[in-house]
């Protein structure tokens, strides 16, 4: 049984930081380079697709910002190049039309 009146003090613990993930990106609940691998993993289900389309561009928008970049939407797509896919190409179409509800 649990003390609801007694008073617990809290303890963080330290960063856990695991260097195979260092130069991962992780959005959503997907490390984006694990996705957007057709061959290793095909056809990977994607539970709430909209949400990870708007929480990447949210993350891309962020870091725009956050640098000043002087890279164009379609140099980074060519730096991305061997990540565009089909499924992300879905991901921009199903985006686009529910906007456009």
């Amino acid at each position: 049984m649990s003390n609801i009146s007694a008073i617990y003090s809290y303890c963080t613990i330290p960063i856990i930081n695991y260097p195979q993930l260092e130069d991962e990106l992780f959005c959503n609940t997907y490390y984006l380079r694990h996705l957007c691998d057709e061959q290793k993993f095909p056809e990977w289900p994607i539970r709430e697709p909209i949400a990870l389309l708007k929480d990447c561009l949210n993350m891309w928008k962020a870091e725009l910002e956050k640098k000043g970049s002087d890279m164009s939407a379609d140099e980074a797509y060519e730096v991305l190049g061997k990540y565009k896919s089909e499924k992300l190409l879905r991901f921009h179409m199903i985006f686009r039309y529910t906007i456009m509800k």
